[in-house]
């Protein structure tokens, strides 16, 4: 294995880090939508800006998610590497 392709254990931590921030920025954005949803104005115009907003947080918790996933396995190859 290439040494130089080894991620840091601090790049690790700041991508899961990050990762944390994007998953609870997601779970906010989503639970506004549901709010607006809720409140349900009558008016089309906020419910599909509700849902184009809902769309997107399944979006930034999926992409969070994701770099979770890199994070962890950065975390196998560290500690494959300093095994």
């Amino acid at each position: 294995m290439n040494v130089a392709n080894v991620p840091t254990v601090s790049s690790v931590f700041d991508a899961m880090t990050a990762a944390r921030a994007g998953l609870e920025r997601g779970l906010a954005q989503a639970a506004s939508a549901a709010q607006a949803v809720a409140r349900g104005s009558g008016d089309p115009a906020d419910l599909a800006r509700a849902t184009v907003d809902a769309l997107t947080a399944v979006r930034q918790v999926e992409a969070s998610a994701k770099m979770l996933d890199r994070a962890d396995r950065a975390i196998g190859t560290l500690l494959d590497t300093r095994a």
